[in-house]
């Protein structure tokens, strides 16, 4: 099954919909990552990251994006459509410490993510056979935002779906990327799988029928997937604002060039520019007249020029 998706402008920096990847231009790290982050093809300080996978996502509330609604057929057979928002994580550790590298090499890098241009799912026949239908939106088109999907369960997959994805985490589908990117200097159509994971859900989001749920309601208890998106824009952010705290103030020579221009024929009658040379004190005329050191801060060196 194959579903284009428009895209919209989003990322976690503004980006041209148009730009693309470039797998000509690898990106260097001082130490091994085991994460995927490209370069733009025209803006140098643009680059892409890529979620390692994809889990179910959390409302406000931190309750599942998933629902999951039994029913009977014209025939009474049982059958079930569940309805799940996915979205992506990212290994943090490694994510940061190469966005930590990327911006000391480049204080004006910015990250984004890749548009697509289409989708194809897959699901694992053998772990769920009774699924009758997939069918999955990528929200805004781009790589790395939430997907939103609706399962349609049969009578002879119903009781084993819901089984499985409540004892066992593991992988629903396939999600395979379809987007365009430079590669050995041509733009090239790539495919990236991505695989989508769910599992120890609790079935007290599935609906029987009648309307009540399976089970009562209880804590869900997720696998550690990672960091979402929201969580590394943060700390990107959080970066940023170390950085311009730690950054060092800018001095503006101009501006003490012409103060020193402005006071120099106090102590150099020649008005020759200044240089700062020989071991003398500033009080003291060295071998060349027109030459002093000056050993003190500047604010008191140009008030005993103003005196």
């Amino acid at each position: 099954m194959k579903k284009l998706c428009t895209a919209v402008a989003f990322s976690i920096a503004a980006q041209n919909i148009f730009a693309m990847p470039n797998f000509d231009k690898s990106v260097g790290f001082s130490a091994p990552m085991q994460i995927s982050i490209l370069r733009d093809t025209e803006d140098p300080h643009n680059f892409y990251l890529f979620p390692q996978r994809f889990g179910v996502a959390r409302d406000e509330i931190k309750k599942l994006k998933f629902y999951g609604q039994q029913y009977y057929d014209e025939q009474h057979n049982l059958r079930a459509f569940i309805e799940v928002t996915f979205t992506p994580y990212f290994d943090k550790d490694s994510v940061l410490a190469a966005i930590k590298e990327i911006k000391r090499n480049d204080p004006n890098s910015r990250f984004s993510l890749v548009s697509i241009i289409g989708t194809e799912l897959e699901v694992p026949k053998i772990l769920f056979p009774g699924i009758e239908k997939l069918d999955c939106q990528t929200i805004g088109g781009f790589l790395g935002q939430d997907v939103n999907c609706r399962i349609e369960v049969n009578t002879l997959g119903v009781n084993l779906f819901f089984q499985r994805v409540s004892q066992n985490f593991l992988v629903l589908f396939n999600n395979t990327y379809s987007f365009n990117a430079l590669s050995a200097n041509e733009i090239k159509e790539i495919h990236h799988t991505i695989p989508m994971y769910a599992g120890k859900i609790p079935m007290s989001y599935v609906y029987k029928p009648n309307g009540g749920p399976l089970t009562k309601p209880k804590d869900d208890q997720q696998e550690d997937l990672g960091a979402t998106l929201e969580e590394i824009q943060e700390e990107i952010s959080k970066m940023a604002d170390e950085m311009t705290q730690h950054a060092p103030s800018v001095v503006n020579i101009d501006e003490i060039l012409k103060k020193f221009n402005r006071y120099r024929g106090n102590i150099t009658p020649t008005g020759e520019p200044w240089i700062v040379s020989n071991p003398c004190g500033i009080n003291a005329l060295c071998a060349n007249p027109n030459r002093y050191e000056i050993r003190q801060p500047l604010p008191e060196v140009f008030e005993r020029f103003r005196k």
